[in-house]
């Protein structure tokens, strides 16, 4: 137990850095970033998204959240940091450094900055999997909002470069410079198996519901958290708190299933395991736990995929999945650096092998039933059930193996996984978008929109202002408004019938930035008449427009403006975007939908027939129409943010459909390998059960087996009651019951041999199937007595609570003849005096003897 509390004090430490950093100086860099970064993309400001203190923040916080064994991954933290070094590095400065180069000026907009983000969201992903493609497809499926030929290329070329920079990274780091041949930092190992067949099709595609469903299930798990503690864990030290409270559960949980699951399994010719793995298993053994819990996860995916069949127990994979499944449901979202593609690979492979296994169980004689293509099924459903990503994904996947023999099978999981997903939900990124409150765009408007017309999604209360206007009211409006930018009419009047004023023809839009320029400038008069005739633009260039961000962190305030200045006029007119974008009272809201997401607009002016103002839309008055689908009619309803939630009715069938699919592959997977055996004396009339068999493959692909007695068998007894009789044992394999096999041997042998029997078993491997069996008794047990056929058990005592034992040894080759057993006992008895009469002892092997 004091290790137990050393490692989950050192996990917790770990955490803790990250926590803290999050908490109390970047709370933008918690979680994978990749919400972040889409709505950014889509054309929303996100404060601090894209900083320079967010990256520190979320590189060393994601180092430490990974170290200290919480299940997140690094795959969404180095796409947020691509992103942020995208935006950073096209500005040529840095407002947290307080220093600018000079360079790339005309790259300060936001539209040169989003396509710089895009790219680095690209590299992002080339670094993470090694897939460059992948990384272009991520940012067109998941990102980029605006799409051109321009953007693509720069994407390609900057992940290529991503890539490139990883392998020469990895190549030095692995003592093999110049080495470029790295599959990125999430490597998953080539497939040797590359094999499937049209039938399997189906079950892939079941494994693509099963991921649909757990996705679901697993997205409305954590939104529902998520609320949570948005509403109860709010305070700083409470969110640390729960970062430390995570960190040190998943410690103990991966102890105690060790401690708990006993799947000890053989250690191959060739052990690619390290002493951690042994934990409490025998010497020449692995804890197949530990290599689940104790790895790295990209080498836990990797062992999955690769290993083979029998490495892993069913009671093993299902615990796992499990487990991992709610501790990753638990660790996104916390106030640390993590993403959720690793352990989403993790959990789905974890089930997948399961599944796999069942379907070896389920059809014996068909050779080429591989578990670790299941296994990499399982990782794709699992995580496309989780983010609904298909086209990327499927990318990533093959670019990841190096292999598109699976394109096909992953492509159709993924497909299926999507859909069957968004029957109860979104993507996860889409949900938490919707808890933050952001008013994002998706690729299309609400269906059955087009009665909602333009006049009922508006906004009236506009703030606008005329062509000149006085300093003072343009400070009072940029002091109380946060707008981005505002109309320009040629008057503005009351209204007698509405409190609302009564805006004059559209000349224009004119933005925050600009009015902050020419306050900034002096670019005014002492009075309104004077205005004739001046120099108006002597006073400010073109240039001084460019840096919108500068102007725009500016405070009115700052400007320091006397009360003289506020008295004087501002002609907006030659600053004025004379055609923004407008529509008419009448137009749908698909047309306006599809304005703001094709052209990336922040706001749209509404006028009427006469060119008059009459409102403007913004992105958050169109988001908020959402589409729902109640008694199988859709609708489209204005409503909050927040009604992402399901139902609690919803809830449970989700949760009965998991568990009754669970409990199918479970049915066919939990069952190992036996082999019952049975017992007669002298005839099978009368027939009572011996024990079982358990058959196991080892690391090494070689095969193990264990016998355990069935209690009651009266064995002993019934020997000692006729030890003249022939002692025969029936065997039944559980994958081929019609099959019986028999061996016999003398009681009596088995009696000085204290009941301890030596199996020799020679099975097919690939159809499951036992091809002989031979019994013996042991000599070892026998001690310094020889076995003598002809001796007189009759005055023999034994125990009747003795209990038959045994050592079984198993051959895989069909070739081997079957042993004879009176040769085998005599053999060993002449083995035994040559050594009495001082004979060497025979070291060789067992066949090699006998």
């Amino acid at each position: 137990w004091k290790v137990v509390a050393a490692w989950i004090s050192y996990n917790c430490l770990l955490v803790g850095i990250a926590g803290s950093l999050v908490v109390f100086w970047a709370p933008i860099a918690g979680g994978s970033g990749i919400p972040q970064i889409k709505c950014y993309l889509n054309g929303i400001q996100i404060p601090e998204v894209v900083k320079l203190k967010t990256l520190v923040s979320k590189a060393i916080g994601v180092a430490c959240a990974v170290s200290g064994g919480l299940s997140a991954g690094k795959e969404g933290p180095m796409i947020h940091s691509g992103a942020v070094v995208g935006a950073g590095i096209s500005q040529g400065r840095s407002q947290c450094l307080r220093c600018d180069t000079g360079l790339f000026k005309e790259f300060r907009n936001d539209r040169e900055r989003r396509d710089f983000v895009s790219v680095g969201a690209a590299a992002g992903v080339a670094a993470a999997f090694g897939a460059p493609i992948g990384g272009v497809l991520f940012s067109l499926e998941e990102g980029a909002s605006f799409w051109n030929q321009n953007l693509t290329w720069r994407m390609f070329f900057s992940a290529m470069i991503s890539a490139f920079t990883v392998n020469l990274i990895l190549s030095w780091f692995n003592g093999r410079s110049g080495w470029l041949s790295w599959t990125g930092l999430a490597n998953f190992g080539v497939f040797e198996n590359k094999n499937y067949n049209i039938w399997e099709i189906p079950l892939f595609l079941a494994v693509g519901v099963i991921g649909g469903i757990t996705g679901a299930l697993f997205n409305h798990l954590n939104c529902r958290l998520t609320e949570f503690r948005k509403k109860y864990v709010s305070n700083k030290w409470q969110r640390l708190l729960e970062c430390l409270l995570v960190a040190a559960i998943s410690a103990f949980t991966g102890f105690i299933t060790i401690f708990l699951v006993d799947d000890c399994q053989p250690v191959g010719v060739n052990p690619n395991t390290t002493e951690v793995n042994q934990m409490w298993c025998k010497k020449g053994e692995y804890s197949a736990v530990a290599k689940l819990f104790f790895q790295n996860p990209e080498e836990s995916v990797k062992s999955l995929f690769h290993s083979p069949i029998n490495s892993f127990g069913p009671w093993t994979l299902l615990i796992f999945s499990i487990e991992y499944y709610l501790l990753t449901m638990w660790t996104f979202a916390l106030p640390v650096p993590a993403g959720v593609f690793i352990p989403a690979i993790l959990t789905g492979a974890a089930w997948g092998r399961l599944f796999g296994i069942g379907v070896g169980r389920a059809f014996p004689t068909v050779t080429g039933i591989d578990p670790g293509k299941y296994a990499l099924a399982g990782a794709a459903a699992q995580l496309g059930g989780i983010v609904r990503m298909t086209i990327s994904l499927t990318a990533i996947i093959m670019e990841a193996t190096k292999d598109i023999t699976f394109g096909l099978p992953i492509m159709l999981v993924l497909m299926i996984t999507k859909w069957v997903g968004d029957i109860f939900s979104e993507g996860l990124y889409d949900m938490h978008i919707d808890i933050q409150e952001v008013p994002i765009l998706g690729w299309h408007p609400p269906q059955m929109s087009r009665n909602i017309l333009a006049e009922k999604v508006m906004r009236s209360d506009v703030v606008a202002m005329e062509r000149r206007e006085r300093v003072s009211r343009v400070v009072a409006v940029l002091r109380t408004t946060n707008h981005h930018g505002f109309p320009v009419v040629d008057r503005i009047d009351e209204s007698p019938h509405s409190s609302l004023p009564d805006y004059g023809r559209l000349k224009g839009v004119i933005l925050r930035t600009q009015l902050i320029t020419l306050l900034e400038k002096r670019v005014f008069y002492s009075d309104v008449d004077g205005l004739q005739g001046v120099d108006r633009m002597g006073r400010v260039k073109l240039s001084d427009f460019f840096d919108e961000d500068l102007q725009q962190d500016k405070s009115v305030d700052s400007l320091g403006l006397s009360a003289t200045d506020q008295q004087c006029w501002i002609d907006l007119e030659p600053f004025i975007h004379p055609h923004p974008h407008r529509v008419p009272l009448n137009a749908s809201l698909p047309f306006i939908f599809q304005l703001f997401r094709g052209l990336g607009l922040r706001y749209l002016t509404v006028v009427n027939d006469d060119n008059k103002l009459r409102g403007i839309i913004t992105r958050k008055d169109v988001a908020r129409f959402r589409e729902r689908r109640s008694n199988k009619k859709y609708q489209v309803r204005e409503l909050g943010l927040l009604t992402q939630a399901w139902s609690y009715a919803e809830s449970f069938f989700v949760s009965v459909m998991l568990i009754a699919l669970l409990s199918v592959v479970i049915t066919g997977c939990i069952a190992e390998w036996m082999v019952d055996l049975e017992y007669s004396l002298n005839n099978f009339n009368e027939v009572y059960p011996l024990g079982k068999i358990e058959l196991r493959r080892s690391y090494d692909g070689n095969y193990t087996a264990t016998f355990r007695a069935t209690g009651g068998n009266r064995l002993s007894e019934r020997m000692s009651a006729d030890p003249s009789s022939t002692y025969q044992v029936l065997a039944r394999s559980s994958t081929h019951p019609k099959d019986q096999l028999m061996s016999s041997s003398k009681a009596c042998l088995l009696l000085q041999s204290n009941l301890f029997h030596y199996f020799w078993l020679s099975i097919d491997a690939e159809r499951q199937l036992v091809q002989s069996l031979t019994v013996f008794p042991d000599i070892v047990a026998a001690g310094d007595k020889p076995l003598d056929s002809n001796f007189d058990c009759s005055q023999m005592v034994v125990p009747s609570s003795a209990q038959p034992s045994a050592i079984v040894h198993v051959s895989t080759k069909g070739v081997l003849p079957t042993p004879d057993t009176q040769l085998f006992v005599q053999m060993m008895e002449k083995e035994r005096r040559a050594r009495q009469h001082g004979a060497e002892a025979d070291d060789r092997s067992f066949l090699g003897k006998y």
